[in-house]
């Protein structure tokens, strides 16, 4: 099975998390965008929750599409 299946099916069960941490939540976010638009660009808002999903999402800078779908699916 290709990594992008297993990716698109990784999403669809994610979506079905009733019960997760904070900190999970951005993790599987700042690898999703990662994974789907490449690095972050532009500074971080100031309105605090997107704030931290920006930073989610910077601290992936560099990391190649395919390296984060394997980090979001493992997750």
């Amino acid at each position: 099975m290709s990594s992008d299946i297993k990716f698109e099916q990784a999403c669809t069960t994610a979506k079905t998390f009733t019960s997760m941490t904070n900190s999970n939540k951005l993790l599987l976010y700042g690898y999703f965008k990662q994974a789907t638009c490449g690095d972050a660009q532009g500074s971080a808002p100031w309105a605090p929750v997107k704030r931290a999903k920006h930073t989610a999402w910077s601290k992936n800078k560099g990391m190649t599409i395919d390296d984060a779908k394997l980090k979001y699916i493992l997750v």
